[in-house]
């Protein structure tokens, strides 16, 4: 299969994986009026599965590197990771019901987590031995 349609499919599946990650929002669970908390919770979800599909077209583009296969499994695992941490504290947003800034900072430091982990893959990829 060529690279340009693995792209589009691999971006297909993105978009269908927000608009079910939207329709389980809004349709869901929750009866009740949604909070800020919901909506940030959506809002991090939502910024996993960007980071994670938009991670998997970037290396399908820009990987080709002698160490491509061991950088391309490192940043995949990194997003995934990061993807289901941020999908689990969703999933248990209710803990943070009383601690709005708790939760803010957990995500933004996820974010930074996974950011750093993945520099730190590129720049030990492109070291020369």
């Amino acid at each position: 299969m060529p690279d340009k349609m693995k792209m589009l499919l691999t971006l297909a599946i993105g978009i269908i994986i927000i608009a079910v990650t939207l329709v389980i929002f809004l349709v869901g669970f929750s009866s009740g009026e949604k909070t800020t908390l919901h909506w940030l919770s959506l809002l991090f979800v939502l910024i996993s599965e960007v980071a994670l599909i938009g991670g998997l077209i970037l290396m399908r583009v820009r990987i080709e590197t002698l160490n491509a296969t061991l950088l391309k499994a490192g940043i995949t695992s990194t997003l995934f990771i990061y993807f289901v941490i941020t999908v689990l504290l969703a999933v248990f947003k209710p803990l943070f019901a009383g601690n709005l800034n708790a939760f803010i900072t957990i995500q933004v430091t996820m974010i930074g987590i996974a950011a750093a982990a993945i520099m730190a893959l590129l720049i030990s990829a492109s070291t020369k031995a």
